[in-house]
């Protein structure tokens, strides 16, 4: 495979031909032949390993046509620096922008490892963006608050150069880019949604987590029937302790009748808070899996109250629905 300076230095004398059609340019200089530049080898490579995102905002067509060029332009504008800044902190390659659709790519020029992972995590992040400048021109009055973006991404094998005329362009070509399209426009707004090669790759790379398998296969056109699925980067649960994930659980879940507290004060009888009657463990159980907490909530809770008994507090051990609902800590009392 070719390297990436080739590339990017074939880009750099290639584009010197986009002048052609200026007739205030100074004439191209000759590459030899009769025909040109067209008489030499094609600038171009197959990189195997890559990752293609496709973005769109939702909503803007019928936006932009109630607004003035003015205002669209300061939309896009804004969007697209945002996701350009971004590029440059995740090293993806920008491949160009078509209307209100953004194009990005991990592996090309440069190979990059882990390109499923650095191109979803740029789409977390645009995302975000997203919704920042459309908040932020939603109170400049441009009416932006219900646009929002939808992303889609493929990993593939990827054919890679410089389309050379009188306005060349570093162009991308074959089905990877083609899947990658369709997962955007088969998408839904606020969602990222990625293909099954790409999904796989997000497992590989440790990140498990973060897929959502779509509920209902896609039809895409010269594909048929694909499985997709939606990732979420559920970063919260890395900024919240286990402690307050707990707590949070049973106040959504109305367990606790009690102001919000921690795991201390549930299996602590000292903290003198008034607990609620807790359902049976079995139904607890199957309402922390549905929950889906990173960690074993029942057997973590077990291992605290554990602790807790080390320094002699009342406290039962079995689980976390009889710590919670303890007669020594509280009594047992109706929801």
């Amino acid at each position: 495979m070719k390297g990436s300076s080739s590339l990017l230095t074939g880009a750099a004398t290639a584009s010197s031909s986009s002048d052609q059609n200026n007739p205030l340019a100074p004439p191209p200089p000759s590459l030899g032949g009769t025909n040109g530049f067209l008489d030499n080898e094609p600038i171009a490579d197959l990189f195997h390993d890559t990752s293609i995102m496709f973005s769109d905002i939702v909503g803007f067509t019928k936006w932009s046509s109630e607004r003035s060029p003015n205002e669209v332009f300061r939309l896009l504008e804004q969007i697209f620096w945002e996701f350009d800044d971004l590029a440059v902190r995740h090293n993806v390659f920008k491949l160009g922008t078509i209307g209100d659709c953004y194009i990005a790519v991990t592996g090309i020029p440069d190979p990059v490892a882990d390109h499923a992972i650095v191109l979803t995590q740029f789409a977390f992040d645009a995302r975000d963006k997203v919704r920042e400048v459309c908040g932020r021109l939603e109170r400049e009055g441009l009416d932006t608050a219900k646009l929002d973006m939808r992303f889609g991404i493929h990993s593939g094998s990827t054919t890679a150069g410089i389309l050379r005329g009188t306005k060349s362009r570093f162009e991308l070509f074959g089905d990877t880019i083609n899947t990658a399209s369709r997962m955007e426009s088969t998408g839904l707004e606020g969602k990222i949604q990625v293909s099954e090669e790409t999904a796989e790759l997000i497992r590989r790379d440790g990140k498990p987590r973060w897929l959502i398998k779509r509920d209902t296969m896609i039809t895409a056109k010269g594909k048929g029937e694909l499985q997709t699925y939606w990732v979420e980067p559920q970063r919260a649960s890395y900024r919240v302790s286990f402690s307050d994930r707990v707590s949070n659980f049973f106040m959504e879940n109305n367990h606790l009748i009690v102001s919000k507290g921690s795991l201390d004060d549930c299996c602590n009888s000292s903290a003198g808070g008034q607990l609620s009657q807790c359902d049976e463990e079995e139904k607890l159980e199957e309402d922390l899996e549905e929950d889906d907490l990173e960690v074993g909530v029942l057997s973590a809770a077990e291992d605290r109250c554990k602790e807790e008994e080390d320094v002699n507090l009342p406290v039962s051990k079995v689980s976390l629905g009889d710590c919670c609902c303890n007669s020594s800590a509280g009594g047992r009392l109706p929801q």
